[in-house]
C-alpha cells in the first residue's frame, strides 16, 4: 500500500493514510484497470492548510501526466464524435458524462501534456476546451491551446457563460453542455477577443504589445496553412498589412532565438 501511494511511512516507521477524510475517485489506465486515486477532502475535514484534492504520487504503475481521467470510458464516444471535450476535474467529467456528453476526458487538475495529446491523437485531431472560467482556468486553457495547436490539433473553446465550471453548468442546467458544443469558438478567435479589444486597438503602445502576444500564439501553430490564415485575419482586425505583421513576427522570432542562444552560451561556460 506504500508503493501504491495509499499510505505514507513516517521516519518513525508509522503508517499514515494519505487519503484520510476524503472521498475517493479511482483513476483507471486506458484499459480500465485502477492504477491510482484522487481524493477530495470532505467538508468537515477541510482547512485552509490542506489541498482540496490529493492525487496518488508517481508509482511504478501511475504517472498523472500520462493518464487522462475517464479516457477508458470515453474512447469510443470520442472516436464516434471525432472530437474530445477536455475538462479539468473529475466531477466535471462525471457530471458531463452522466448528462449525455460522453466524448469527454479530464486532466485531473494537472496541466495538459504531450502524453495526453498522444493518447487523444489515436482517436481525433479535434479538442474542445471547457476549463473553469476563473483566471487560473483561463491560464490553463492558454497553455493547453498552445501545446495542442503546436501538435497540429484543431482547438476550440466552449463558453460556460454564467457558470463557474462544467459540473456547475450540468447541476444548474441539464443539457447546457450539449447546446454549448454546437457553438464553440476557434482558439485563435478567442485570443483575438481576449487581447485585441477596442480599448487596446485605440492605443498604439497597447496595440503593439497585444499584437506581439497574438503573433507569438500564431507562431506556435504547427500548420503553415493555419499560420497564414490567422496572419490574414489579424491583418484585417488590427488594420496592419500582412507584410508588416510577418516582419514583426520575424523580429520577435529572432529575439527569442537570440535569448535562447545567450542562455545556452551562459550554461556552456
Amino acid at each position: 500500500i506504500v508503493r501504491a501511494g495509499l499510505a505514507i511511512k513516517t521516519e518513525r516507521g508509522q503508517y499514515l493514510d494519505r487519503f484520510r477524510g476524503r472521498i475517493m475517485f479511482p483513476i483507471h489506465n486506458h484499459f480500465g484497470k485502477v492504477i491510482g486515486f484522487s481524493g477530495r477532502v470532505l467538508p468537515e475535514y477541510d482547512t485552509e492548510n490542506m489541498g482540496k484534492y490529493v492525487n496518488s504520487p508517481d508509482t511504478p504503475i501511475f504517472n498523472k501526466s500520462r493518464v487522462l481521467y475517464g479516457f477508458w470510458q470515453s474512447k469510443r464516444p470520442i472516436g464516434e464524435a471525432e472530437s474530445a471535450l477536455l475538462v479539468e476535474g473529475q466531477m466535471d467529467f462525471l457530471l458531463a458524462f452522466q448528462d449525455g456528453v460522453q466524448n469527454v476526458v479530464a486532466t485531473s487538475g494537472t496541466a495538459l501534456t504531450s502524453d495526453h495529446l498522444r493518447s487523444l491523437r489515436r482517436l481525433t485531431g479535434k479538442i474542445v476546451l471547457a476549463f473553469d472560467s476563473d483566471e487560473a482556468g483561463k491560464s490553463a486553457a492558454e497553455r493547453a491551446i498552445d501545446l495542442a495547436g503546436g501538435s497540429d490539433f484543431s482547438v476550440s473553446l466552449l463558453s460556460l457563460g454564467k457558470y463557474d465550471d462544467p459540473a456547475d453548468a450540468v447541476l444548474k442546467e441539464s443539457g447546457f453542455l450539449k447546446k454549448a458544443l454546437e457553438k464553440t469558438q476557434p482558439a485563435m478567435e478567442y485570443y483575438f477577443d481576449r487581447y485585441l479589444g477596442k480599448e487596446v486597438l485605440s492605443d498604439i503602445d497597447k496595440k503593439k504589445k497585444a499584437i506581439r502576444v497574438v503573433l507569438m500564439k500564431i507562431r506556435a501553430l504547427w500548420s503553415p496553412v493555419e499560420r497564414a490564415h490567422y496572419i490574414r485575419e489579424l491583418s484585417h482586425l488590427v488594420n496592419v498589412g500582412e507584410k508588416e505583421l510577418e516582419e514583426e513576427l520575424g523580429r520577435l522570432t529572432e529575439g527569442v532565438e537570440k535569448r535562447v542562444q545567450t542562455v545556452d552560451d551562459t550554461i556552456s561556460t
